[in-house]
């Protein structure tokens, strides 16, 4: 038996009573209760990484016409969230604290870095015998046999403050419905865009960014369009008695400033400051930076190309990419001599920083360059490599954009245990990969719920946030309507989301970050058929389900499948 059904056996026998006595029913790892006219949710997410799992409670209003399915976002709260009277938003979830950093590790754990980018590392056995660790790195935890129990024991001890947090809000629609107006913006929208002005604001968002305000912070970044925004972000940036923490936010909103309203002072003004950093890490971060936005031609990218020779991988990887923000010949050229040298057994992410820097610039000189990886048995380097070529090759124009690809594969397919068969696992997942443009997205998600929404996309506008996610975490709540026609996945809000809007004989594909490209339907509608049968396919070919005993989830499965089949005869 491995690790993680090690633990999901103690949760099995230890949690899931404790859920069942507060009123929950359902299996590991989706367990639900009604409560008037909403339904309470506890998720017990596993980590794509293994080695540790979260724990979340929810709740969504579901079938209201006013506005569909109200679901939660997810938020992690602190004890003075629990102790909070004001906590009635349908828009919040509460995640246990775990024993470190809200996840429930099993394994062996070591704390390596400093803050604020320091982590924890869970060792298991398959890593155990080769595992070094850093230096500097702290062990944290020692595990035996006895800690499945220990974990689990510990759910069953931070499962109160879930329960009382869920107690705080409504459970009655009429309760809640006059706080909610799906046609007006959101309040706190309305208030950031208005008075993210001055520096008493900006450092509010600062110094929130990673509490309970972190909605505030994130309106903030969509609505950060006021050029005086520049000299106090410069200011923080600058003044080394602010954290590096501090300092990596305001780089941070500096991007999206530029994006939302760019000048060519400010794009190059981060150059500068790559030469004033002293620390490798913050020298990471404004190439990072550089990498999201365009930089004046006339400036020579020269102590970036000398970057590119660092020992450290990643920090190089970062300044090849942060090359393709330069459109002149020096950049250019050195991308492309750079790879000219390297062959099919290079790297696969300094091959996908080159190529995807490369397709930024989108000279018609490397198409050649770009063709020998088209072929690549490196998946990743195949898509990164086709899609530049369709960047530079295409151009065929939708107003001043180039119509550009898109790919979604998958891989590592399995079952919330690990196999890759389990009859009473409704939501398959697996390692997915989708190709936007020349942006490259991965993510261990649920590509059941992918599969369905994309299918969703070939009739139906999907707006970002609005809806599951394209690539979820999870899609365990299945909500079907009155015919069993139709069906609304909830999960966590973890995940990748990306907007799908139709235009004419196109679909616009927009990201989080503002990217966007226009893809031909024809080649939209025909991608998503294919990966859709792929993933119908590996359903076939495993052992058939075993239903649920609830007649809620037996209905939620039936419909997930009627409009999976509905959407997809559309196009035999």
């Amino acid at each position: 038996m491995s690790e993680r059904q090690k633990m999901i056996k103690a949760i099995e026998e230890h949690a899931a009573p404790v859920l069942r006595q507060q009123g929950f029913c359902g299996v590991f790892p989706y367990y639900y209760r009604k409560k008037d006219d909403r339904y309470d949710l506890v998720i017990f997410e596993m980590n794509p990484r293994g080695n540790a799992f979260w724990v979340d409670a929810s709740y969504v209003f579901t079938g209201k016409k006013e506005n569909n399915n109200i679901r939660p976002r997810t938020r992690v709260l602190n004890d003075k969230d629990v102790e909070d009277n004001n906590l009635i938003s349908p828009a919040r979830s509460f995640r246990l604290k775990g024993n470190f950093d809200n996840e429930f590790y099993y394994v062996d754990v070591y704390r390596t870095g400093i803050w604020p980018l320091r982590f924890y590392d869970g060792v298991g056995k398959t890593r155990e015998k080769n595992y070094q660790p850093e230096k500097g790195s702290v062990k944290m935890q020692t595990a035996t046999e006895e800690i499945y129990k220990q974990v689990s024991l510990l759910v069953v001890e931070q499962l109160p403050d879930a329960m009382k947090w869920l107690a705080k809000h409504p459970s009655k629609w009429d309760d809640i419905r006059d706080s909610l107006d799906a046609n007006k913006e959101d309040k706190l929208i309305k208030r950031v865009k208005k008075e993210v002005v001055d520096k008493e604001h900006l450092e509010k968002v600062i110094k929130n960014w990673n509490s309970i305000s972190s909605n505030y912070s994130h309106y903030a970044k969509l609505y950060l369009d006021n050029p005086k925004l520049y000299p106090l972000l410069r200011e923080i940036i600058e003044d080394d008695n602010r954290s590096d923490f501090v300092r990596v936010i305001a780089y941070s909103l500096y991007e999206t400033l530029l994006k939302n309203c760019y000048d060519r002072n400010e794009a190059g003004y981060l150059y500068e400051r790559l030469g004033k950093e002293k620390s490798i890490i913050m020298q990471h971060i404004v190439l990072s930076t550089i990498s999201a936005v365009k930089m004046p031609e006339e400036i020579e990218p020269e102590q970036i190309i000398k970057m590119t020779g660092a020992k450290e991988e990643v920090f190089a990887n970062e300044a090849y990419s942060a090359l393709g923000s330069f459109d002149n010949s020096t950049s250019r050229e050195f991308l492309r001599k750079s790879l000219e040298r390297l062959d099919a057994k290079a790297d696969k992410y300094r091959l996908i920083a080159i190529i995807g820097a490369l397709s930024r610039i989108g000279d018609e000189n490397d198409r050649s360059t770009l063709e020998r990886f088209s072929t690549s048995r490196k998946e990743d380097v195949r898509l990164t490599a086709n899609a530049a070529i369709d960047n530079i090759k295409g151009k065929t124009m939708h107003g001043n954009e180039v119509k550009s690809s898109f790919t979604v594969v998958v891989k590592d397919l399995e079952w919330i245990t690990g196999e890759k068969d389990d009859p009473d696992d409704l939501c398959l997942h697996g390692l997915a990969t989708a190709t936007i443009g020349d942006r490259v997205l991965e993510y261990h998600a649920t590509v059941s719920a992918t599969a369905l929404y994309l299918l969703k996309t070939l009739t139906e506008n999907h707006m970002i946030h609005e809806d599951n996610q394209m690539l979820p975490c999870c899609g365990f709540f299945m909500v079907p309507d009155e015919e069993l026609t139709t069906v609304t996945i909830i999960g966590c809000d973890n995940g990748i989301d990306w907007s799908v809007i139709h235009e004419d004989e196109n679909v616009r594909i927009i990201l989080e970050d503002g990217y966007q490209v226009v893809v031909p339907f024809e080649s939209y509608k025909n991608e998503v058929l294919r990966f859709a049968d792929y993933i119908e396919e590996f359903y076939s070919m495993c052992t058939p389900k075993n239903l649920p005993e609830d007649e809620y989830d037996t209905n939620g499965y039936r419909a997930f499948w009627n409009e999976w089949h509905r959407r997809r005869n559309q196009y035999k």
